[in-house]
């Protein structure tokens, strides 16, 4: 019985270790601006998105996939790009996901999809305000936090954007999910 709960417990720390090691991430960096109650907002640099839009709700579940399935190697160099963290979810554009690359890379020196799903694009420096959750999120959680985030903004004369997007952070584990929601800044 010790002899098998060793080798569990080596097991278990051997995915764990193999997990955290594959998903060693790069984050996207932002500078803080300001802060307002749980509100903050901030300064992005330009960013390149790897995105997929799915067609309809019933796509929105393979939407990880699609876009991993780029930066695991199903590119036009079979290359591997590093995981990045947040993952970017645009609710107002049917749910696309996007990765955002690597700083190292540039639109030009990024392997081309060998999906047409997989659409490329560089995203302006911008800022925005952001406030954070965690857990599952739904329809009416997004609503809620973002009314939170659009009282703030007005109560501090803060203009905005109606166009929203989250950032989900540690999406691999998928249990609890820490997001950020964001809404631009004119």
């Amino acid at each position: 019985m010790l002899k098998i709960a060793l080798i569990v417990g080596v097991s278990v720390l051997f995915v764990g270790y193999s997990i955290n090691a594959f998903f060693k991430t790069e984050t996207a960096s932002y500078k803080i601006v300001q802060v307002h109650d749980r509100v903050e907002i901030r300064a992005y640099n330009e960013m390149i998105y790897a995105s997929y839009t799915p067609e309809d709700s019933v796509e929105r579940s393979n939407s990880f996939g699609k876009v991993a399935n780029y930066i695991f190697g199903n590119n036009s160099t079979n290359e591997k790009i590093a995981m990045t963290s947040p993952v970017v979810i645009k609710p107002n554009n049917n749910y696309e996901m996007a990765f955002i690359m690597p700083d190292q890379y540039t639109i030009s020196s990024l392997p081309k999809p060998s999906s047409a799903e997989v659409s490329i694009y560089s995203v302006p420096s911008s800022i925005k305000a952001a406030i954070q959750y965690s857990g599952f999120s739904n329809p009416e959680k997004e609503a809620q936090y973002k009314q939170k985030l659009i009282a703030v903004l007005e109560q501090n004369n803060i203009a905005y954007q109606k166009d929203f997007q989250m950032f989900v952070h540690s999406l691999w584990m998928m249990l609890t999910l820490d997001k950020t929601l964001l809404l631009m800044l004119f």
